[in-house]
């Protein structure tokens, strides 16, 4: 009898983790019994959105065949923000259709629809794997943000024009 109370709780418990594995991180409790048959704590990782520990601001990533329309993760912000992008590449997997230019823009996260703080257009980055591409934005109104892919080779509507970035750098403070 024992052994069907640990796995009913495991049932209940196990899909709240996985669930709960898709969005940001923090700690709750689960029951368990220890031998006396008694539940004892067990901290579990899960994840939380709303977790207000955990607001990183400058962050290093890389896009691996996005395709206009692609959303960044979300980061919290005051009133400046820079996005470098290092070895741009652009393609269909075609050696004469690479691109040559991606559209950057960056949004206030907000319930509704979200305000655009403007859009800038990379080049530099796809002239090597080293070149770097650089937008700043200086905005009034803290919060949180995130940047999206608006074209790529000046199409905002091509499903084959795939964009790969090297390394991704969001930066939030205009002291460094």
């Amino acid at each position: 009898m024992r052994i069907l109370s640990t796995r009913a709780r495991m049932a209940i418990v196990t899909p709240v983790i996985v669930a709960a594995g898709l969005v940001g991180s923090t700690t709750a409790t689960a029951a368990t019994t220890t031998d006396g048959g008694d539940p004892a704590p067990t901290q579990i990782p899960i994840s939380d959105p709303t977790a207000a520990d955990i607001q990183v601001q400058n962050f290093e990533s890389s896009l691996s065949g996005v395709l206009p329309g692609f959303e960044s993760r979300r980061w919290s912000d005051d009133d400046y923000t820079q996005i470098r992008f290092t070895g741009c590449v652009a393609t269909t997997g075609s050696p004469s259709s690479d691109g040559k230019s991606t559209h950057v823009e960056l949004f206030v996260d907000e319930f509704g629809p979200d305000p655009a703080l403007g859009e800038k257009k990379y080049t530099q980055c796809f002239e090597s794997s080293g070149s770097t591409s650089n937008g700043e934005w200086s905005h009034s109104n803290g919060g949180d943000r995130y940047f999206s892919i608006t074209k790529i080779d000046g199409s905002g509507t091509n499903p084959y024009m795939k964009l790969f970035v090297k390394k991704v750098l969001v930066d939030t403070t205009k002291a460094d």
